[in-house]
């Protein structure tokens, strides 16, 4: 009879590190939760119990055969019970379904020698990987680190004492949950049930496919813990996920449960309850009194309304710019400039609204796509090229915005002047150049509002669709399909349109002069050195708009994907070919700029008062500002008009190559390949934590080099700030649950 052969899905890891994945060795990985061994707790078994020392006890048994103890091979025994692999049930694992019949194989070994299969007694061997313990690596965990990694913060516990975090002894705290052993229950494990012991296995329904929860899950004590979005009783229905939404969890089986009875917030599957009230479900009460939440901003309707000056917020008037005080009843002695009233969209309710079709900017409704129409009230059928997401430039919040001095492009921070740094995060000692007033589009307020058809920017009126014209007063008769709007910069209208301070790109406010501020609503108070005008990209409105299909750059067309040109006014229809990364050097240490800077496109990109070739001379003297320049003639710094020089590298268009951007690319190919790795093993691949595989090449962190970044360098690391948090507790840092901490 031929087999079939099922294949497994990937395992799930508990944490992001390898020690968290680990369970820092005091436990097992099953399934994204820590198991922890007896004395040991904690999401990821990092935290121990030292009120009353445990008495170790023999392991509890799944059956009375080699073969029952170990499952059949085919899952896992834990406190007695075997929990089986996907497609495999029964008591002992030893069971299929009858839709796929589950053919055991044998474990996927880490090495040749017992030593790699045991990972040299210092990690465990899963999937073919060894998960290194602390302070261990290597393929086969048999390579020492000398710097210890921190150990993060547990995210949840359980309770408030050490006991009820440990669950009393009689159960496993899970995600800020106690699951109890057997006749143990109460939200912490310590209530005994007066019955006699039974069967020591709970199912979870009445079929094997409930017992099984239909593959989406795992039955624990007789409730089926579901994976990813599968949710219901017995893991047998999804959820409608909406795309960039994250999966809600809920916290019980009824509306009650899930509202935590209104005394608290479901987070994660677990309620977090309110002053004065506990319990699983936020359904008991303490005896203390309560305070009553404060909502209202002072005492008066001026008080609570902020004098309408700003927003109440939880109890706390946040005021708009140039005004302060606790009721923002007080201004700044800067003079400023009133606010006009927004521009609405239309005369009615729903022309405003733009019908929910699209938001209303400056008067004008920015439709969604497929939508069009001056309201947003008529579709079209064209279809809508979508745009790729933006390339961020860190990991962080702070890095993704450049620290606030500078604008991310393409995964590269565009500075500001007198800031440096890989995020703009490093000053210079240069006396800063104030940015001068904006530059108006005409004479009359009408030709400065672009009349009413377009915004003004640098100048130049960027006219909205079907007008055209240097004041957008001219209409044109050929529709232009319009993008759907990539990213938002915030969470309110304010952010959203930058406090009429600066411009919304890509979810970042391009502040106008003398503004800063995540959402341009912060002001400086140096002195204005007039500026030269911006650089036009050419000599008429649609090379200057680089044909609608760009954005003008310092004198230079920026295109959109599939679009080049001098002006962006050509396409290509063919696919651009990857190519192999180009290498900085021969050697690896020329490849990764000797540790002291980034290899791009084959130019080594050196950190501050470093300098050579391959970034391997150092400098005592502050060094002046990177050369700029792409090449030798003035076509080769312009790469040919095909693409963009940056940092003395050309950033080629779509379907455009070589060193200038001066080679094109004629086969067409569809599929793209799969990301190159960085190494043959898990550690090689994440650079060891310590950097990013780009290409096939790790991008090292501060202080770390080597081909994967396990090499350290004996120069003093940067520090980053710390998120500035709201107050000195959890409570205070998370609003008590009634707000969010902003800044």
């Amino acid at each position: 009879m031929k087999q079939i052969l099922i294949l497994q899905p990937e395992p799930i890891i508990c944490g992001t590190t390898e020690e968290e994945s680990n369970c820092y060795g005091n436990g097992t990985c099953l399934d994204g939760l820590c198991i922890c061994v007896e004395g040991m707790n904690g999401t990821y078994c990092n935290e121990t119990t030292a009120s009353e020392p445990q008495i170790p006890t023999e392991p509890v048994k799944c059956g009375s055969t080699i073969e029952e103890n170990n499952c059949y091979g085919n899952g896992t025994c834990v406190n007695g019970i075997c929990i089986c692999n996907s497609n495999v049930n029964g008591t002992y694992c030893n069971e299929t379904t009858a839709s796929d019949p589950q053919i055991p194989t044998e474990p996927v070994k880490c090495g040749s020698s017992i030593e790699e299969n045991t990972c040299y007694g210092n990690g465990t061997c899963i999937n073919g990987i060894c998960i290194c313990n602390t302070n261990v690596n290597g393929t086969f965990c048999n390579e020492t680190s000398e710097t210890p990694t921190p150990q993060p913060e547990p995210v949840v516990k359980c309770g408030i004492t050490e006991d009820e975090n440990n669950c009393y002894g009689n159960g496993t705290c899970i995600n800020g949950v106690c699951a109890c052993n057997s006749n143990v229950n109460g939200t912490y494990c310590n209530e005994t049930n007066s019955e006699s012991p039974t069967e020591p296995i709970i199912k979870c329904g009445f079929t094997e496919d409930e017992n099984n929860c239909y593959g989406n899950g795992t039955c624990i004590d007789g409730i089926c813990v579901c994976y990813g979005s599968a949710n219901g009783t017995f893991c047998n229905a999804t959820e409608t996920k909406i795309p960039g939404q994250t999966e809600q969890i809920n916290c019980g089986i009824t509306i009650d449960e899930n509202t935590c009875y209104g005394n608290g917030t479901c987070i994660n599957g677990v309620c977090n309850c309110d002053v004065g009230v506990n319990g699983t479900y936020c359904n008991e009460t303490t005896h203390e009194p309560q305070p009553e939440p404060v909502v209202k901003c002072g005492f008066t309707e001026d008080e609570n309304n902020c004098y309408g000056n700003g927003t109440c917020l939880s109890g706390v008037c946040i005021c708009n710019s140039n005004i302060n005080g606790t009721y923002c009843n007080e201004t700044n002695t800067e003079p400023v400039t009133p606010e006009p009233e927004p521009v609405k969209c239309g005369e009615t309710l729903e022309e405003n609204n733009c019908y929910g079709n699209g938001t209303c900017l400056n008067g004008i409704c920015v439709c969604k796509s497929n939508i069009n129409g001056t309201y947003c009230n008529e579709t079209t059928s064209e279809p809508v090229i979508p745009q790729p997401v933006p390339i961020k430039c860190g990991e962080t919040l702070e890095e993704n915005t450049c620290y606030g001095n500078g604008t991310c492009v393409n995964g590269i921070c565009i500075c500001n002047s007198n800031v440096n740094g890989t995020f703009c995060n490093e000053t210079t000692p240069e006396t800063p150049i104030p940015q001068p007033e904006p530059i108006k589009c005409g004479t009359t307020i009408e030709e400065n509002s672009c009349y009413g058809n377009g915004t003004c920017v640098n100048g130049i009126c960027i006219c909205n669709t079907n007008v055209n014209g240097t004041f957008c007063n001219e209409t044109s008769e050929t529709p232009t399909p319009q993008p759907e709007p990539v990213v938002k910069c915030g969470f309110t209208e304010d952010e959203n349109i930058c406090y009429g301070n600066g411009t919304c790109i890509n979810g970042i406010c391009v502040c106008n002069s003398n503004i800063n501020g995540t959402y341009c609503n912060e002001t400086t108070s140096e002195p204005v050195i007039p500026q030269p005008v911006p650089i036009k990209c050419g000599e008429t409105l649609e090379e200057n708009t680089c044909y609608g299909n760009g954005t003008c750059v310092n004198g230079i067309c920026i295109c959109n994907s599939n679009v080049n040109g001098t002006f962006c006014n050509e396409t290509t229809p063919e696919t651009q070919i990857p190519t192999e990364p180009v290498k900085c050097g021969s050697t690896i240490e020329e490849n990764n700029c000797y540790g002291n800077g980034t290899c791009m496109n084959g130019i080594c990109v050196c950190i501050t008062n470093v300098n050579g070739t391959f970034c391997n001379e150092t400098s005592h003297e502050p060094q002046p500002e990177p050369v700029v320049k792409c090449g030798f003639t003035e076509d080769e710094n312009n790469c040919y008009g095909n693409g963009t020089c940056l940092n003395g590298v050309c950033i080629c268009n779509s379907n455009i190559n070589g060193t200038y951007c001066n080679e094109t690319t004629s086969e067409p190919v569809t599929p793209q390949p799969e990301p190159i790795k960085c190494g043959e093993t898990l550690e090689e691949n994440t650079c060891y934590g310590n950097g990013t595989c780009v290409n096939g090449i790790c991008i090292c962190n501060s202080n770390v080099n080597g081909t994967f970044c396990n090499e350290t360098t004996p120069e003093t690391p940067i520090p980053q700030p710390e998120p500035i948090k709201c107050g000195s507790t959890i409570e205070e840092n998370s609003c008590y649950g009634n707000g969010t901490c902003v800044n």
